[in-house]
């Protein structure tokens, strides 16, 4: 095992707990809008920590390595935009959602 491949584990295996935290704060979360803070950090924290891992992992870096990080790049630039639109869309239309419900 060579150091890109350690490199390549810690990577992923950082990406995925960060995954895993947020799941679990999202089930145990309260308001809907307190909900909506575990979702940033999946985009911009784990997304960044899985392509890098999987880039790593390419044999021959090239198209795949380029898609991965432009797909990488949309994800984490979209994440907090989404949850920003969503937790406005939620008080700007308080009828169609209530914010302290837990589903």
């Amino acid at each position: 095992m060579n150091a890109v491949d350690v490199a390549t584990a810690v990577l992923l295996t950082a990406g995925v707990a960060v995954v895993l935290v947020c799941a679990v704060g999202l089930l145990a979360g309260g308001s809907a809008f307190d909900r909506l803070h575990f979702l940033a950090p999946v985009s911009a924290l784990a997304v960044p920590l899985v392509v890098t891992a999987l880039a790593l992992a390419q044999d021959h870096p090239g198209r795949a390595t380029v898609k991965l990080v432009v797909i990488g790049l949309l994800l984490t630039g979209s994440g907090p935009v989404v949850t920003m639109a969503t937790g406005r869309a939620a008080t700007r239309d308080p009828g169609s959602a209530d914010p302290e419900s837990r589903w």
